[in-house]
């Protein structure tokens, strides 16, 4: 109740908004109110709910009444019935109460209970789907703006070293080769250019399917310390409750459920049954006749043909198939954990290379800057060393949202990413 308190709360907050920079969370509560995948989920619960309530009429009181009028005439040479025109009319109250079914009731309404089960934490699955898929999105746009960035300020400094190899080649200080090395590299950093505003609106349109528009900007810090689990075994452990290991459980028991509502059909069944009726203006006379009756009803299946021996064996074989359906999901998030988990513990130490890297490249940039000028390096030296630049800033934004979408992914699969622990 506290989160779904918490969902509605933030989510109020974000829809009134207007259009702005979104931070993480916000960008995760947008995408929960605007995907109809939870509509869909919500939907399939009150269903589950309804199925229930039909498993548990099954054994409760019944009123129906009926009747009928026409007109009719009946011709005979017979001194009784009278022959003549007729009104025929009746009207029928009945009532039923079961008292024994072979507690195929309560097996429905077992079966039916754990499907709502099912249905809810299929619903938590479905939001924590939607909200992963909405950080990483966020994060994958979030990089390839600032690898569109990097890649236009390259662009335009190997233009600028186009044109300064230009100059030198006019004055006799480089060669044509120089001067093709400059333009193969300027023409490498406007393809760069061109592929990274590529995939910034390929990030922006998915963005747009989750959120229904583009954030103005996506300003949010890179992920850093999420609560995620210390071990990989703590990491496993939780993945056992996730929402997905969860509902798939629930389904199992509910198919082993039907095993019973399937034996119940062999069973006897025992009502009370009870009806008052009257007719009038019959084929046996003008006058009235009223008629009630109460009687014990019982129904005992001796030969089915082999139908009930048949949904046992169905229901049985579903059962089994559910389980190992459970089985499989269980597993699945089990590894999906510990591989998150080895892949995070390793993220900080990928960054910190990926910063040294960074630092290197700078330097070198900045010494073959320095020794091109005096003649001690080549026109190619140099491109080499704004590509390398180019490459580790790149790979140091790519190892930050790898680190994040991984401590999302992380907490995916251990069941626990909810809207309170991710960053706002």
């Amino acid at each position: 109740m506290n989160r779904l308190l918490l969902l509605l709360f933030v989510g109020a907050s974000t829809l009134c908004a207007p259009a702005q920079a979104l931070s993480l969370r916000a960008a995760a509560t947008k995408a929960i109110h605007h995907d109809s995948r939870m509509a869909q989920a919500s939907a399939e619960i009150d269903a589950a709910r309804a199925s229930r309530e039909l498993a548990l009429s099954s054994d409760r009181f019944t009123l129906g009444f009926a009747a009928d009028v026409g007109r009719s005439e009946l011709r005979t040479d017979a001194f009784f019935p009278q022959s003549g025109l007729r009104t025929p009319n009746s009207m029928t109250l009945q009532a039923s109460q079961p008292l024994y079914n072979g507690g195929r009731t309560a097996a429905l309404d077992a079966a039916a209970r754990l499907q709502v089960e099912a249905a809810l934490e299929h619903r938590r699955d479905v939001g924590g789907k939607l909200i992963l898929a909405a950080l990483t999105t966020y994060l994958d746009a979030k990089r390839d703006h600032e690898t569109l960035q990097l890649s236009q300020a390259t662009h335009a400094t190997l233009q600028q070293a186009r044109r300064d190899v230009s100059k030198r080649f006019d004055a006799g200080e480089a060669t044509r080769t120089d001067l093709a090395q400059a333009d193969a590299r300027t023409a490498e950093a406007e393809a760069n250019v061109r592929r990274a505003e590529a995939q910034l609106r390929a990030a922006e349109i998915m963005l747009t399917r989750l959120l229904g528009d583009v954030p103005a900007a996506l300003d949010a810090d890179w992920p850093r310390k999420l609560p995620t689990a210390a071990t990989r075994e703590e990491a496993v452990r939780l993945s056992q409750r996730a929402p997905a290991v969860v509902s798939a459980q629930e389904i199992g028991h509910a198919a082993q459920t039907q095993v019973r509502v399937a034996t119940a059909e062999g069973r006897p069944q025992l009502s009370l049954d009870g009806h008052a009726g009257t007719r009038d203006d019959t084929e046996f006379g003008y006058e009235r006749l009223s008629t009630w009756a109460v009687q014990l009803k019982l129904s005992v299946p001796i030969v089915t043909g082999g139908r009930t021996s048949a949904r046992v064996a169905e229901a049985e074989a579903k059962a089994a198939a559910s389980r190992f359906a459970a089985a499989d999901v269980q597993a699945f998030y089990a590894q999906t954990a510990a591989s998150e988990w080895e892949i995070l513990r390793a993220a900080d130490q990928v960054i910190a290379a990926v910063e040294a890297q960074v630092r290197a490249a700078e330097l070198s940039l900045d010494g073959v800057q320095k020794e091109l000028r005096v003649g001690s390096r080549t026109t190619l030296d140099l491109l080499d060393a704004e590509r390398e630049l180019l490459a580790a800033r790149v790979n140091l934004v790519i190892a930050q949202r790898d680190r994040g979408v991984t401590a999302f992914r992380l907490l995916a699969a251990c069941g626990t990413l909810e809207l309170y622990n991710i960053p706002d």
